[in-house]
């Protein structure tokens, strides 16, 4: 049942849903839900919140999602199937509806196959699916490899533990539990399953649902009911306002007006949502905080918006309109609208150059003029971020202002300061950077990565140094990004396996003549190649079987065995290494 003050159109607001009854012999879960439903249709008009929240609001409710199980009075379908041990099992994060991950629901049970396809119709926000058995709300996630009962986190863990409290805090049998401190606990932590439908909505959809246990009894008798629906009807209330908190908004093509199907992510949360292809609205459920938010759809220019607050009333409002990707006002494609980008521009004035005639949208007249300056003092100084990339396994902006801890904003390797090295929030490339003093200071990391893997790539900004100085090695071992002693030519110090293979690659790219550079090592499973502001500058001359082996953390700024004389003495700046050869 949907219900909504227009249910055939679609239109700027969040899609909720409850799931009830996927295991058959837990009825009340059905009940409640057919409660809720005579709650929203007699009070609607009568009741100013739920009024509000039917007009702001679509509402979805699944009663019985297992009614054979239901008439058989079985845990399991009519095939002998647990339906919420059916769904697909997704392990990596990057894998999606929007990376086009293929959904996989053709030889599901028919239950499972026909809630695969309607939650992939619509675009689900928040949701709960209800059981009985216990009395708690759990959140995901409920599957790690090790399948043992161990905390497992989401990238969006506090978020969902707000949630559930949301929900347990007004069922007072289930807030005062004195099993489940205030009735919660993560999914796995309570007990691993695989295939559970929380956790496939979670990575597919990216739609935030939890589980709620109504009850220890499973199936209470049926004078019981009343006594449930009074301790569910305001947590069920309270759950739906949820889907109301955060960052809402809506994308657009800026030259067509026409709704765009994109990704929403935070920095430094990995978890995405998407927008609805149908509207172009978006609701990116957040805790009260300041966040910047970036946007991305292929074909497009990302953007970036820093410093969105987000209080505890409804959700702020950041709508975005989308640059075809061809008119980036970033003409240098450093990440930033700048002064070096204006110099472009004013290069060309007059001419028909495409990479600068970006006005009027969406291909320009022939001529940059005007119209192309208006356009682009509308981004003025705006950062242009880099699309999500699924091969990128670590990344160090070095943005930060102060602390002792470098974070690693796509995976668990943030660095860690020896020395002291200095924070300069607006001194490097792009935003923050780095700078170390060439004598004790550097910056260790956990684990990433062996060169003996596979292929892989590593860049940085870098500015100032000295010949004999190390920007990246691994610990104990060989260095992967340095400078010779002599000229403080870009080298690398990483060999290949066995006696007879490659020594160091050193390039004729002098690095350390105080001007920013952009270096970088890619290793494509045959040869290493050095790049240094996007062009390649040495290659071996024959290929390698593979690179010698090493499995420690990372050093920034100094050598793999901290030797005097290879300390960094200068700025480092947004370091990133991908887990495939890409282009410099």
């Amino acid at each position: 049942m949907l219900i909504s003050d227009n249910p055939d159109d679609e239109e700027d607001e969040p899609e909720f849903k409850y799931v009830a009854a996927i295991h058959g012999d837990e009825s009340l879960s059905a009940e409640m839900c057919l409660y809720f439903i005579d709650l929203l249709l007699t009070e609607y008009g009568q009741n100013d919140r739920i009024t509000n929240l039917v007009n702001s609001t679509a509402i979805w409710i699944v009663p019985l999602m297992n009614p054979d199980g239901l008439e058989l009075g079985k845990r399991a379908n009519a095939n002998g199937m647990d339906l919420n041990r059916s769904f697909p099992l997704l392990t990596d994060s990057s894998l999606n509806i929007f990376t086009g991950e293929p959904l996989d629901a053709s030889n599901r049970q028919p239950e499972v196959r026909h809630i695969m396809n309607w939650t992939v119709e619509n675009s689900f926000v928040l949701s709960a699916n209800f059981h009985t058995g216990a009395l708690l709300v759990c959140y995901p996630y409920g599957y790690n490899e090790q399948m043992i009962a161990v905390d497992t986190p989401t990238p969006d863990d506090l978020l969902f533990e707000e949630i559930s409290r949301r929900y347990s805090m007004h069922n007072p049998p289930m807030w005062n539990s004195s099993q489940f401190p205030d009735g919660i606990i993560n999914s796995a932590l309570w007990y691993p399953v695989r295939g559970e439908m929380a956790d496939w909505k979670y990575r597919y959809v990216s739609c935030n649902e939890v589980t709620i246990e109504l009850s220890n009894n499973f199936r209470p008798s049926t004078s019981q009911i009343p006594g449930f629906w009074s301790d569910n009807s305001e947590s069920m209330l309270s759950l739906l306002e949820a889907v109301h908190i955060g960052a809402r908004g809506v994308i657009t093509d800026r030259a067509s007006g026409d709704p765009l199907w994109a990704e929403v992510l935070v920095e430094g949360n990995s978890q995405p949502v998407f927008t609805d292809p149908d509207v172009g609205d978006y609701h990116r459920m957040l805790l009260p905080g300041t966040y910047d938010l970036v946007f991305y759809t292929p074909g497009y220019v990302p953007r970036l918006v820093r410093d969105v607050a987000v209080t505890d009333g409804p959700a702020i409002r950041v709508d975005i309109e989308f640059l075809p990707g061809q008119a980036s006002p970033d003409f240098n494609r450093d990440g930033t609208v700048d002064i070096e980008d204006l110099e472009i521009l004013i290069e060309y004035w007059g001419q028909d150059e495409p990479l600068v005639d970006v006005a009027p949208l969406p291909d320009g007249d022939g001529n940059v003029d005007e119209q192309d300056l208006d356009l682009f003092m509308e981004y003025w100084q705006e950062e242009i971020p880099d699309p999500p990339d699924p091969h990128l396994v670590a990344h160090w902006k070095l943005d930060e202002a102060e602390g002792s801890i470098a974070k690693d904003s796509v995976g668990d390797s943030d660095g860690t300061f020896f020395g002291e090295p200095l924070w300069q929030p607006t001194g490097g490339r792009r935003r923050g950077a780095l700078q170390f003093d060439g004598v004790d200071d550097y910056v260790s990391t956990e684990y990433v990565l062996s060169a003996a893997d596979g292929e892989f790539s590593v860049f940085a900004w870098i500015k100032d140094g000295a010949p004999g100085q190390v920007l990246l090695s691994q610990t104990g071992a060989a260095n992967w990004l340095s400078t010779d002693s002599v000229d403080g030519y870009a080298m690398t110090e990483l060999r290949g396996s066995g006696r007879s293979t490659g020594g160091p690659l050193l390039s004729p790219a002098v690095i350390t003549d105080g001007t920013w550079h952009r270096i970088g090592l890619v290793w494509d499973g045959s040869y290493r190649h050095l790049c240094v502001d996007g062009v390649e500058v040495a290659k071996d001359a024959t290929p390698l079987s593979s690179l010698e082996s090493a499995n420690g953390g990372l050093y920034f700024g100094t050598g793999g065995t901290l030797t005097p004389g290879t300390f960094w003495s200068g700025l480092i700046d947004d370091v990133r290494i991908y887990n495939v050869a890409v282009s410099p």
